[in-house]
């Protein structure tokens, strides 16, 4: 074996001999901006991804690991582990297209909790397993084969939204993608020995008994999937809708026509339970120059209270903005397409005494010249707290 390896080697160098290499070497730009592992990790919806797809795959890695003990410690029936192998992977191939027509209609994040349920429900099942049990073991790889479709395609799809997205917020920047999908892999890769690693001595150490070995392959999984699904609940925001989807509708939004002269809106707070908690009316006046733009706004809440808002927006290129104002933390980023404006930024809230920062998703809708629908959602560590809706009306 040791020879046929190094002959492979051998012969590989030596069909490679007469490659040649670019001689002239791409000096970067100063300006260009650097996105590493320090920028994955400050970016939080990156972040979260990250660990909650950890958590999962460590899940998912530690039946793998054990399936063959499993099968013949625990069902007695050595002999049948390719069958239940099999039947596993051609349910995860054939559960691949639902999954997919489900995410569009539901969203990544929500498929991906229910794809972690449903294999936490099968996963349950196995710890009262014992020989014999062919039929029942059968039906549970082909549900958690089922399951690990959306376990797999979810949150890949989830990565690139948030590749696409990052990529616009840092336009300067070297291409993310392929050291995104480079980090992805190796944690894919860590997860595998992460499993082998805390499994297999688990095991041992509990004495390497049928029962361990039970809580180990079905129980532990089912603790990790759902710690992953509390974590993967801060991802709602990140799989909403993609503002190209509605590139078609009219009429379209031209923001610096729309927001140009005087403006008045009419809006209200809801909470989470759907409560109405304010109202307010709002008088905007807005004039641009160029690329930018200056929208003033004053609130007039329905408990007498006023506040003053002055935004400073620059279109950065077609469909794209960003914003500045005195309450908002950073830059809010903006993307149009169609009749529809997506406009998100973190905003600092007085709240009893205390600054609360709270993000903000705002969904603008033109209806017709003179009306525009706005509707945002509050998040705060990617919990929903409750929505703000507008009515626009140009003067």
């Amino acid at each position: 074996m040791s020879g046929l390896l190094v002959g492979f080697t051998l012969l590989a160098l030596w069909l490679f001999r007469g490659l040649s290499y670019p001689s002239r070497c791409v000096v970067q730009s100063p300006q260009v901006q650097i996105f590493n592992l320090r920028s994955l990790w400050r970016f939080v919806p990156m972040r979260q991804l990250f660990i909650c797809f950890m958590l999962s795959a460590i899940a998912a890695a530690i039946p793998a690991t054990l399936v063959l003990f499993f099968v013949e410690r625990v069902l007695d029936m050595p002999q049948t582990a390719p069958w239940f192998l099999l039947i596993y992977f051609l349910s995860a191939a054939l559960g691949l297209p639902l999954w997919s027509r489900l995410s569009d209609r539901y969203g990544h994040s929500a498929c991906w909790l229910a794809a972690m349920s449903i294999a936490i429900g099968a996963f349950l099942a196995c710890l009262g397993l014992g020989a014999g049990d062919a039929w029942a073991y059968g039906l549970v790889c082909i549900v958690t084969g089922l399951a690990l479709g959306g376990d797999v395609a979810m949150p890949w799809a989830m990565l690139l939204r948030l590749i696409e997205e990052q990529q616009k917020q840092l336009p300067e920047a070297m291409p993310i993608a392929g050291q995104c999908i480079g980090y992805w892999t190796l944690v894919g890769k860590l997860n595998l020995a992460l499993a082998a690693g805390i499994a297999l001595p688990l095991w041992q150490w509990l004495g390497e008994g049928t029962q361990a070995l039970s809580l180990i392959y079905a129980g532990l999984p089912c603790a990790l999937k759902a710690l992953s699904m509390m974590i993967s609940l801060l991802l709602s925001a990140c799989s909403s809708i993609d503002v190209q989807h509605y590139r078609q509708e009219q009429p379209k939004l031209e923001l610096k026509r729309y927001l140009n002269g005087d403006l008045r809106a009419w809006g209200m707070f809801t909470d989470r339970f759907g409560e109405v908690v304010k109202r307010f009316e709002v008088r905007m006046t807005g004039r641009w120059e160029g690329n930018k733009g200056v929208l003033e706004e004053d609130f007039i809440y329905s408990d007498g209270s006023k506040q003053r808002r002055v935004w400073h927006i620059e279109e950065t290129g077609p469909g794209q903005y960003r914003g500045r104002a005195d309450d908002v933390i950073g830059e809010a980023i903006g993307e149009a397409s169609g009749n529809a404006l997506r406009w998100r930024y973190t905003l600092a809230l007085p709240i009893e005494g205390r600054t609360w920062h709270v993000q903000f998703d705002d969904w603008m809708f033109l209806i017709n010249d003179q009306v525009m629908i706005n509707r945002a959602k509050m998040l705060k560590f990617g919990i929903e707290l409750g929505e703000v809706t507008l009515s626009f009306h140009k003067e």
